[in-house]
């Protein structure tokens, strides 16, 4: 999400690969992710409070305890014990397959495209004379790049649209730079959006400080960690401020309105370009059938460690949303404004489906 994003969330689910491994050596994979997880995943005081912790106590004990009586494998519990926490910034993978999503709870489950042709791609076309698509299925800056960014809102100005629909339907995230100028397209006044405060243990700046390095200590980064080498270890530090205002010095006069669809699928800086619209533009209208997932307060994810015998690493979150503790996201994601009605489209890649059709013709109306 924010400032870094190392890993997406967005992967594909696959069963447990066999270790020939003793149980010691399961339960040093276990004890590692735990100990991992305790020490340097930035949710964790706020998942584990008086009101839940002898769950999470008893929740532990019993994978612990299954895999000491040889009945788990150590790889196998963890991703049980990361899901336990019910956030999909925080996981084990494998070869870039998702070893937690087969236990998260059902809301948190990426399923809906087992019944369709699911695979959104990029596209900037008309819908109609009136109304124009840019379709932007992810922010990690591959596919679609910036170059391809700018030239779809080039695409529409020069289309004579007075619509735009913007669809973010599959966007897991990435880098927040990458849909920046289409906040700028919407925006029409200014707005503020929340902050995040990083968890300032050894291992997490370690993290940073590697960063650091790869990309010539930019100086966003190095003031960041400056800040935090003057911090107590274990506590938050606040990265800027915890308000941000967001004001651009022009208004574009088109699109006179603005549909953004959302599903499921949107995450992490899907969900954040979906919060800086809401805050910035009176002309955008959210449509959707579901919310967003809700995978947003708790970011900015880096690999935390590799299993020493088994084959895993456990991703984990390093900072925190200054939304919390109140106006957190992650446990309802972003609702639409109105509600499409209509099933899900048999296939959605880089078609017109019916959900774009019912959003030009509702914004025409």
């Amino acid at each position: 999400m924010r400032y870094i994003t190392i890993i997406s969330a967005l992967l594909v689910t696959m069963g447990i690969f066999a270790q020939e491994l003793s149980v010691n050596q399961h339960l040093e994979d276990f004890d590692l992710v735990v100990q991992q997880v305790e020490e340097n995943y930035a949710g964790f005081s706020s998942k584990v409070a008086n009101d839940n912790d002898s769950c999470y106590k008893a929740h532990k004990a019993d994978l612990r305890n299954q895999v000491e009586l040889g009945k788990r494998e150590g790889a196998d519990a963890a991703a049980e014990y990361v899901a336990w926490f019910a956030d999909n910034h925080l996981y084990m993978f494998n070869n870039g397959y998702n070893m937690s999503q087969q236990y998260l709870p059902a809301r948190k489950q990426l399923t809906d495209h087992l019944t369709m042709d699911y695979k959104p791609k990029k596209v900037a076309c008309k819908v109609t004379d009136k109304t124009f698509l840019i379709r932007f299925p992810s922010c990690r800056g591959n596919d679609p790049n910036m170059e391809w960014i700018e030239e779809s809102i080039e695409l529409y100005q020069q289309s004579g649209c007075a619509n735009l629909i913007i669809d973010l339907r599959g966007n897991s995230g990435g880098q927040d730079q990458f849909y920046k100028p289409y906040l700028k397209l919407l925006y029409d006044h200014p707005g503020v959006t929340e902050g995040a405060e990083f968890l300032n243990t050894i291992a997490n700046r370690d993290a940073f400080e590697q960063l650091s390095q790869m990309n010539g200590k930019p100086e966003w980064l190095e003031s960041r960690l400056e800040k935090c080498r003057e911090s107590a270890n274990g506590s938050f530090v606040l990265f800027g401020d915890s308000l941000t205002s967001i004001e651009y010095d022009s208004i574009y006069e088109k699109p006179i309105k603005a549909a953004v669809i959302i599903d499921k699928y949107v995450m992490s800086s899907g969900e954040q370009m979906v919060l800086e619209i809401q805050a910035t533009s009176d002309r955008a209208t959210i449509y959707g059938r579901d919310n967003t997932m809700g995978c947003l307060d708790f970011s900015n994810v880096r690999p935390a460690a590799e299993l020493p015998n088994g084959k895993g690493t456990l991703a984990i979150p390093t900072t925190r949303s200054c939304r919390l503790p109140n106006n957190g996201i992650d446990e309802t994601g972003i609702q639409p404004d109105v509600r499409i009605t209509l099933p899900l489209p048999a296939l959605l890649s880089d078609n017109l489906d019916d959900w774009v059709i019912w959003v030009a013709a509702d914004l025409e109306k």
